[in-house]
């Protein structure tokens, strides 16, 4: 206001902030007044510049390089392991000095067992130093993060083994039986039973069924049931081969 009627003016403003760095910052305004239609001159006119002006510098987002997910065997939790060393990935301003420390902790998507799973990292844990740390702000990774849970060590013991035993069929001759019925022993028709038994370890040499020249056979014994064992047989008494041709005195 205040022009007089019919006159114009122009008007240009520049403004200067009280500091660079992020954050509610006080503002220097400054105006210049040119020449304008209806033959309003600049020189005619002064300009009272405003002031307590003020606006925000908003800190720059930055990402983070250098972390790794490690792989992991299965334990039940989506807890994952982050190694390397973080560094920020782009966007510092030439000339401006920033560090960062801290240390990530990272999360699977799932606790399951899988190849290439997302692991989502906490930033929060990390900060922004150095001089001008101030005005930058984290906004995530440059890449994201991948790892994989392998499956657990089996804790439950092997199953036994069972030893398969061949199974033969032997055929084992009867036992003549006697038995007492009268005054003279009677024996008992024998008969062959067959059975499956193991197959016998080998332990040693197999003895030797004696034969029909040995000096040993199964007798009866009268008035008992004979067992199968062999019974020694007496030597025969002495005899003289012709009694009669003895001398007589």
């Amino acid at each position: 206001g205040n022009l007089v009627s019919g006159e114009g003016l122009t008007v240009s403003a520049s403004g200067t902030f009280a500091s660079a760095n992020a954050g509610t910052q006080s503002i220097t305004a400054s105006y210049t007044l040119g020449n304008g239609s209806g033959g309003g001159k600049a020189s005619n006119y002064t300009l009272a510049a405003p002031t307590g002006l003020s606006a925000v510098i908003s800190r720059l987002t930055v990402t983070i390089a250098g972390l790794k997910a490690l792989d992991k065997v299965y334990d039940g939790t989506t807890q994952a392991t982050i190694s390397g060393t973080p560094s920020v990935a782009a966007a510092v301003l030439s000339g401006d000095q920033v560090a960062i420390s801290g240390t990530a902790q990272g999360t699977f998507a799932s606790a399951a067992v899988g190849n290439n799973k997302a692991v989502t990292v906490d930033l929060s844990t990390l900060s922004l130093s150095g001089r001008d740390g101030g005005n930058y702000v984290i906004g995530g990774l440059a890449q994201a993060l991948t790892a994989s849970i392998t499956e657990a060590p089996s804790t439950t013991p092997p199953a036994p083994v069972v030893p398969v035993v061949s199974q033969y069929v032997v055929t084992v001759p009867a036992v003549p039986r006697f038995e007492q019925v009268s005054s003279a022993p009677v024996a008992t028709t024998p008969t062959a039973s067959t059975t499956s038994v193991a197959a016998p370890e080998p332990i040693g040499t197999a003895a030797a069924v004696p034969s029909a020249s040995t000096d040993s056979f199964i007798q009866p014994i009268p008035g008992w049931i004979n067992d199968g064992s062999p019974v020694p047989v007496p030597a025969p008494a002495a005899v003289d081969p012709q009694p009669d041709d003895r001398k007589r005195p």
